[in-house]
């Protein structure tokens, strides 16, 4: 089987602009309340985010030990 030509595959998963972009929206979300889509769509995208282990830069994981 020959390698993949396609170049996403190419560079290792940054999630880096894509939780910037997420971060930028759910900031302007509150004046956008009135729309159940784009909350909901919010909501996923934070989820699938969450999942592929993105985490916003002030959150540090705590090294609490529990």
């Amino acid at each position: 089987m020959e390698p993949s030509q396609d170049p996403a595959e190419a560079r290792p998963l940054d999630l880096t602009e894509l939780g910037s972009v997420y971060l930028q929206i759910k900031s302007e979300h509150d004046q956008r309340k009135h729309e159940p889509y784009f909350t909901r769509s919010l909501l996923n995208l934070g989820r699938i985010l969450d999942i592929l282990g993105w985490r916003p830069p002030d959150s540090a994981p705590s090294d609490s030990g529990t």
